[in-house]
């Protein structure tokens, strides 16, 4: 296992990502699509999202406020690449803008930062490869249908997309039964960060022969936040995958609306 090392922003390039399927394991020809849309994206992930954070002593400014008491430390989220977002527990990744809260006695924010967001280009130079690569298999050794992200209609996903790979797992979606319906691996972005995850695409639920009218309102349903009823939804949570809060509301919630699990982090996303 590789040991921690100092981060360069001038460095990059640190081999595949961990867990990357065979070439063969997909349909060639959708992959190729995929990997298309990204090319032109690939040179954001050396970019911190937070660059005036990214020392530790500015990230350490950040902790006023910090709740007393609390499960974790600045002492441990600090040089993992953490900040305060001034709001409970939360916090995110200066690098790749991952966020995670509730923390537990116990929790190692590195491994927790390698679980969630292993394409973090911070995370992968101060920790390693096989760092990440091994946080990766204890987390989902489930066999070769680890890290299933399950999207019914799109409502519900664990990473964030760029607009051109969601308008693609849309397309997908919406073709029910003539579309693909197996685990398919697909190329996610995660706001400068690239992770080859297993994907399953669910036949989406929207009765057939609907009006144009009727469409259009239950996708705009569908992209407003169950919360304030009001702004358009972006933030999903970890580790249920919901889809269903805008930032502002998403940032106070301890509980996902939909099924009650407990927020552990979130994801921003960038829907077509």
């Amino acid at each position: 296992m590789s040991g921690t090392r100092a981060w360069d922003p001038r460095r990059r390039g640190v081999g595949a990502a961990p867990g990357s399927p065979p070439p063969d394991s997909v349909d060639g020809q959708l992959l190729t699509q995929i990997h298309r849309m990204v090319a032109d994206e690939e040179a954001l992930s050396a970019q911190p999202a937070h660059p005036r954070l990214a020392s530790e002593d500015a990230r350490r400014s950040t902790f006023v406020g910090w709740p007393p008491g609390g499960a974790v430390g600045p002492e441990a989220l600090v040089p993992a690449g953490f900040f305060y977002t001034g709001h409970n527990d939360n916090v995110k990744c200066f690098h790749c803008d991952g966020s995670l809260r509730n923390w537990e006695p116990g929790d190692d924010p590195w491994k927790e930062h390698a679980k969630w967001f292993p394409r973090c280009e911070f995370l992968l130079q101060v920790k390693g490869l096989e760092y990440v690569r091994s946080i990766q298999e204890s987390s989902f050794s489930t066999g070769p249908t680890a890290v299933r992200i399950h999207i019914p209609a799109i409502s519900s996903i664990s990473v964030m997309l760029s607009s051109s790979l969601c308008a693609v797992l849309s397309l997908l979606s919406s073709s029910g039964d003539e579309g693909l319906r197996s685990t398919d691996v697909a190329q996610l972005q995660v706001k400068g960060q690239r992770s080859e995850q297993k994907v399953h695409v669910e036949p989406a639920n929207r009765e057939r022969g609907l009006s144009a009218e009727q469409q259009l309102r239950q996708l705009q349903e569908e992209r407003t936040c169950k919360v304030c009823l009001d702004r358009a939804v972006c933030i999903v949570f970890i580790p249920c995958g919901h889809l269903v809060a805008c930032a502002d509301c998403a940032a106070s919630l301890q509980h996902c609306p939909i099924c009650r699990a407990v927020v552990r982090g979130s994801v921003r996303t960038f829907m077509s």
